[in-house]
Formats: C-alpha cells, structure tokens, sequence
C-alpha cells in the first residue's frame, strides 16, 4: 500500500508491483524484487562444498610463504589472492568439504618454468632427493631460481620448505617434517630470488624408495 506524506506530499510505499520511494528530495519508483528461491539442486550443494572447502584450506596458508606467494601470482590481474587461489584450486575439493583430488592442487602459478625430467625418490621415511635437469643455454634467464617443495599430509594443512637451492645445482635433497606414509604428499615450484615470480606447480604422483 502508498501512502502520501503529509510535508511533502510524496507518495511512498508500493502500488501492486511497484515501490515508490524519495531519495534526497527526488522520487522514484521500481519494481519489487521478485521472491528469493534458494537454489538446492545437487550440482549447485557439491559447488558449495568444494566452495566453503577451498576457502577453509585457503584460511590456513595465512602464515606461511603460500600466502606471499599468491599475493605475487595475482598482482596486476585485478583479482586479489584469494580469488586466484579460489580459481586454481576449487575443483581439488569434494562434497564433504575436502580435497578429493589431490593431483589437482596448485600451490603456486606464475610465467617461471617448470624445469624438465623432474623425479623424486626417498632413502627411507623422511630423508628426499630431487633432480631435473638443467640446460645453460635454453635456461639463462632463470638459473638463480628459488625451489619450493609442499608437504602434505592428508586432513592435515601444508607446510612449505624453502629450499636454498637454485634451479642451475640440478638435484636437492631435504628431509620431510614427518614420515612419508600412503597419505602424504609433496608437490615443488619455483620462484624467483625476489620472491616476485613463480611457476606452476608440480605433483609427484609417487615417492618411490631408492635403490640400494
């Protein structure tokens, strides 16, 4: 229902689907919202899973390097970080809220490559070596390169070893914060020694123990 006010003799409230209201001593009119429907299907509930999942494990990169690192991947992009680790990342999560795909994690993004023939193997349950291999030529511009490895351990959160070698050494070797069982996982990037660059990430699919 409108009503007319006494002081100005504007007519305020809604007439059938029309409101009518004054805003700094100007009328106007539109039309009423329509009835909000919240929308339940199953594809829309898993997307709010994964959703309210990848913003949960977002939260816990706070205090380590991974928050630095997707502060630098989203600069110049118009997007702040979480937006690009939400973006990168939402389709690792599965409609109980956790990482279902493992394989799909991505730790860092960024124009820095990936070097090639990455590999890794393990001396017992926590000591790891890393190789790839390095060219002079083709990777003149990148051979100070930072590696980053992250260690995962399923239900648990990542925790970041930044690794003082650089992409021209061609191997590393670091011990895991904890024991490599089935359920843990490691991942490397690498950065820049500026720490403003990054590459993709990459997942070792296995962490196999070396031969005697």
């Amino acid at each position: 229902m409108a009503r007319i006010t006494d002081d100005s003799k504007c007519l305020t409230g809604t007439v059938g689907n029309v409101v009518f209201y004054e805003m700094n001593g100007i009328m106007y009119a539109r039309t009423k919202p329509g009835k909000y429907r919240d929308a339940k299907t199953d594809k829309q509930l898993a997307m709010r899973a994964r959703f309210s999942g990848c913003t949960a494990f977002y939260k816990q990169t706070k205090d380590t390097m991974l928050r630095h690192v997707w502060k630098m991947v989203a600069k110049d992009t118009g997007k702040n970080a979480r937006s690009m680790f939400m973006q990168h990342n939402i389709h690792a999560f599965g409609k109980d809220k956790t990482v279902a795909y493992y394989s799909r994690l991505q730790f860092s993004a960024g124009a820095l490559p990936l070097p090639e023939g990455l590999l890794i193997e393990r001396y017992n349950d926590r000591d790891c070596l890393i190789q790839w291999e390095y060219d002079r030529q083709e990777d003149i511009d990148t051979p100070t390169d930072r590696l980053y490895v992250v260690e995962l351990h399923s239900h648990e959160w990542p925790k970041v070893h930044k690794l003082e070698i650089s992409r021209s050494e061609r191997k590393a070797i670091f011990s895991t914060f904890e024991d490599i069982s089935k359920n843990t996982y490691l991942y490397c990037f690498w950065g820049n020694k500026s720490e403003t660059a990054f590459s993709p990430t990459h997942y070792f699919k296995e962490i196999p123990l070396a031969e005697p």
